[in-house]
C-alpha cells in the first residue's frame, strides 16, 4: 500500500532527509541509490544478469527497459533506509535519526527494528576449532576467538556442514525460507563479498569482453554462506511472532543445519549473534566519540570544524588513513587494469592550490608544470603515497585534503582511503585522480614523497629556479649569437646580391654600347656604299651628256642675261 504522504516526501526527498540527518555516517546518496536500484533490479525475474553492465550504464531488463530509482516501491526504499540507519548511524543517535527521516512513511514503526527486546539465551560454550562439537548447552559461556577472515577459515565450529554439501545445495535447501523480495539481493550480496571481517569489502570485478562478476554462488565457501544464512534467520527473516525463537525461525534454522542437533543450532546461532554484536557494538566507539569531542573543543574558531559531525568526520578520516598500507611500492609506475586518462577539461577539475606550500596559491615555479594525461599509479599506490606523504613530513592530512580543493570533502577522502584494491569504480573517484595529480606535479618539480620538509622543498625549488635561470641565460646568449650570425649572413647575402646586380647592370650597359656602335658602323657603311653608287651613276655617258647639255643651256642664259 503506498504511503499516505508519498507525494510530499517521495523517494528523492527521503534520500535528502537521510543525508540531512545522517550524511555524516551513511555513504553518499549516489552510492545508496545505486545499491537500492541494484537490489531491486536483481530481485526482478526478467533481469539480464548480475551486474553485467557497470552502474554508470544503467540496469536494463530483457525487454530493454531501464530500471531507475523512481521505479522502486516506496516501501522498499523505506526498508532500505531503515537498514542503512541501523547499519551506519551510532547506536546512541540512530533512533533519533530513524524518527526524523521516516516518520509518517509506510513501514514506519514507533519502535525501530533494532529496538525490539529480545530474550537472549545464555552465551554458548567457547569451543576450539580442533575440539569435538559439544552436545550440551552447559559448557563454558565464553565465545570463541573469531578469525579475521571467514573466507579462509570457518568462523565457528558449526559453520561448515558435516554432510559435505556445496554452497548451491545449501542455498537451494534454504531458498523456501527467503522472502520473495530479498532472495535476489541476498544471493548477490553473498557472492559479491570477499568475506573480510573488517569492512566486508566488495569483490573486484574483472573484464572478459563484457563486465561480469568475479564470483558465482559455487565460488562462495559453504561455511561463509551458512553463516550469512544464519544471520538472515536472526535479523532478516520476516516474522510477526514477537518471540525470538518462533516456529518460522526454528524451521529455517532446521532447514539450514539439518546436520546439527537443536542444542548445537542454538550454540551456532548464539555465536553468530555474538559476532554481530562485536561488529556493531558501541564498545568500540566511545573512544571515537571522545576523540571527536576533543577535536571539536580544540578547534574553536576553525571554520572547517564547527560541529560534532565535522569532528567525527576528522576521526573517521584519521582511522581510514591509519589503516592504509604504506609498504606498497609506489615509486614504480604501474599500468592500471583499465586505461585511465586525466581529463583536464572534465571532472574533477585540475588542482588550483599549491602542492608545495599548504594553504597557498600556486608558486611561480609550479605554474610552469602540468601533469601528464596518463595516470601511471593504481589506487593502492596513490593511497600509499598519501600515507607516506602525510605521516613522514611537514604536511598533515588536512593540509593535503585542502590542497586538493574545496570539492574534496572528508567523506570522499575517507571513502577512498578506506577501500582496497584497484577497480574501475575507484578510477572515477575524484580523490584518486586528484591525489595522483598532486604527486605527479611534485614529481615533475623534483620533489619527494617521503620525509617532506617545507624548507627543503623551497630550497629545491630555488635551486631549480637558479638552474632554469642559468639555462635561460645560456639560451638567451645562444639566441643572441644566432641572431648576430644570421644578421651577418644576411648582410653578406645582401652585399653579394648588390654586387651581382651591379655587375649585371654593367654587362647590360656594355652590351647596349656595343649594339649602338655596331648600329652606327652599319649605318656609316650603308651611307658610304650609297655615295659610291651615286658617284658611279654620275660617271655614265648619258649623265655626262646631260651635264654638258645643262651646262650649255646655262651658258646661253648667262649670255642673254648680259645682253
Amino acid at each position: 500500500m503506498p504511503p499516505r504522504n508519498a507525494k510530499s516526501d517521495g523517494r528523492e526527498k527521503l534520500m535528502f532527509k537521510l543525508q540531512q540527518h545522517a550524511g555524516t555516517w551513511v555513504p553518499d546518496t549516489e552510492d545508496l541509490i545505486d545499491s537500492f536500484v541494484e537490489s531491486y533490479y536483481l530481485s526482478l525475474p526478467n533481469y539480464c544478469g548480475a551486474a553485467i553492465n557497470p552502474p554508470s550504464k544503467g540496469y536494463y531488463l530483457e525487454s530493454g527497459e531501464e530500471v531507475m530509482f523512481k521505479d522502486l516501491p516506496l516501501a522498499m526504499v523505506v526498508r532500505k533506509i531503515a537498514s542503512e540507519i541501523g547499519k551506519y548511524v551510532p547506536v546512541d543517535l540512530r533512533d533519533d535519526v530513524y524518527h526524523k527521516v521516516l516518520v509518517g512513511m509506510s513501514g514506519y514503526r514507533a519502535i525501530p527494528p533494532w529496538g525490539k527486546k529480545k530474550t537472549t539465551p545464555p552465551k554458548p560454550a567457547r569451543v576450539r576449532q580442533d575440539s569435538p562439537i559439544p552436545e550440551s548447552e552447559e559448557a563454558d559461556n565464553q565465545p570463541p576467538s573469531i578469525p579475521l577472515s571467514v573466507y579462509e577459515t570457518p568462523m565457528t565450529p558449526f559453520s561448515a556442514p558435516r554432510d559435505s554439501k556445496t554452497s548451491r545445495q545449501v542455498l537451494e535447501s534454504f531458498m523456501p525460507h527467503l522472502t520473495a523480495s530479498g532472495d535476489g539481493y541476498f544471493v548477490y550480496s553473498v557472492i559479491s563479498r570477499d568475506g573480510s571481517r573488517e569492512g566486508d569489502r566488495i569483490c573486484a570485478r574483472k573484464p572478459s569482453g563484457k563486465w561480469e562478476v568475479s564470483h558465482t554462488i559455487d565460488d562462495v565457501p559453504v561455511h561463509f554462506l551458512r553463516d550469512k544464512l544464519m544471520v538472515y534467520t536472526i535479523s532478516g527473516l520476516e516474522d510477526e511472532d514477537a518471540s525470538f525463537l518462533s516456529d518460522k525461525r526454528e524451521a529455517a534454522m532446521e532447514a539450514l543445519c539439518p546436520d546439527l542437533t537443536q542444542s548445537q543450532r542454538y550454540q551456532y546461532r548464539n555465536l553468530i549473534i555474538e559476532d554481530q554484536r562485536r561488529i556493531n557494538s558501541p564498545e568500540y566507539t566511545p573512544a571515537r566519540y571522545e576523540e571527536a569531542k576533543r577535536i571539536l573543543a580544540a578547534n574553536k574558531g576553525n571554520r572547517s570544524i564547527r560541529s560534532y559531525e565535522q569532528a567525527m568526520q576528522v576521526v573517521l578520516l584519521k582511522e581510514a588513513f591509519d589503516a592504509v598500507d604504506a609498504s606498497i611500492d609506489y615509486k614504480t609506475p604501474k599500468d592500471a587494469r583499465f586505461p585511465i586518462m586525466r581529463d583536464f577539461e572534465g571532472a574533477p577539475k585540475l588542482i588550483v592550490r599549491s602542492v608545495v606550500v599548504p594553504h597557498s596559491a600556486p608558486l611561480r615555479a609550479e605554474r610552469m608544470f602540468l601533469p601528464t594525461t596518463t595516470v601511471d599509479r593504481d589506487c593502492d599506490q596513490v593511497r600509499a603515497m598519501v600515507k607516506t606523504f602525510c605521516s613522514t613530513g611537514d604536511w598533515t592530512l588536512e593540509d593535503f585534503r585542502e590542497a586538493l580543493g574545496p570539492t574534496m570533502t572528508r567523506e570522499k577522502l575517507t571513502t577512498f582511503l578506506g577501500k582496497r584494491g584497484d577497480d574501475v569504480h575507484q578510477h572515477k573517484s575524484a580523490a584518486y585522480l586528484m591525489g595522483w595529480e598532486f604527486f605527479n606535479r611534485r614529481q615533475k618539480m623534483g620533489l619527494e614523497v617521503a620525509g617532506v620538509i617545507f624548507q627543503m622543498d623551497m630550497q629545491t625549488l630555488e635551486e631549480n629556479e637558479q638552474k632554469l635561470a642559468v639555462q635561460s641565460l645560456a639560451l638567451a646568449e645562444r639566441a643572441r649569437a644566432l641572431v648576430k650570425k644570421q644578421r651577418k649572413q644576411l648582410e653578406s647575402l645582401r652585399d653579394a646580391q648588390e654586387r651581382e646586380v651591379k655587375a649585371l647592370e654593367e654587362a647590360q650597359e656594355r652590351e647596349l654600347r656595343a649594339l649602338e656602335y655596331s648600329h652606327m658602323m652599319n649605318l656609316s657603311e650603308l651611307e658610304k656604299s650609297q655615295a659610291e653608287e651615286t658617284r658611279a651613276l654620275e660617271d655614265t655617258p648619258l649623265e655626262r651628256l646631260n651635264k654638258r647639255a645643262s651646262n650649255g643651256k646655262a651658258g646661253r642664259r648667262k649670255k642673254r642675261t648680259r645682253r
